[in-house]
């Protein structure tokens, strides 16, 4: 009996990273991954796609992610999926493990192997929306 994939969209804007994301995951057999390189199209396209989980670079060059992730989590139909935040500015100390939270967002460093995303994209999947922020959500990933 065949497993279902987890659908995964991932918006970034960097065709080279969202390459890497798409084909990391892929190779687990575990996902089906949409990737999207602009914000204004994200919100038809999650509607259609209906993903699992977003993963969301937050300097769009059309959009501000976090206000595209604001956009998605007031729409009633999708406000139950769940939004992870890419980002090359998270450093030092936001940098931890797990990453951090910030308005109800995970927000994760960019830079992490493979194992790390799959490992991010599994917690995050587990986790349900809206409980990023509650004490003893952060999952102990290296991110």
């Amino acid at each position: 009996m065949p497993m279902d994939k987890k659908r995964i969209m991932v918006v970034d804007d960097d065709e080279a990273f969202t390459r890497i994301v798409r084909l990391t995951l892929e190779q687990t057999g575990r996902y089906d991954v949409r990737v999207m390189h602009a914000g204004q199209e994200v919100i038809p396209a999650v509607r259609e796609f209906q993903p699992h989980l977003i993963l969301l670079d937050v300097i769009l060059p059309d959009m501000d992610g976090c206000e595209l992730g604001t956009r998605i989590k007031a729409d009633a139909a999708l406000s139950g999926i769940p939004i992870v935040f890419l980002t090359g500015l998270a450093t030092g100390p936001k940098n931890a493990p797990g990453g951090f939270v910030r308005h109800g967002f995970r927000f994760v460093g960019k830079v992490m192997s493979g194992q790390e995303l799959v490992r991010c994209v599994e917690e995050n999947l587990q986790t349900p929306a809206g409980d990023g922020d509650k004490p003893g959500s952060q999952p102990d990933n290296k991110l």
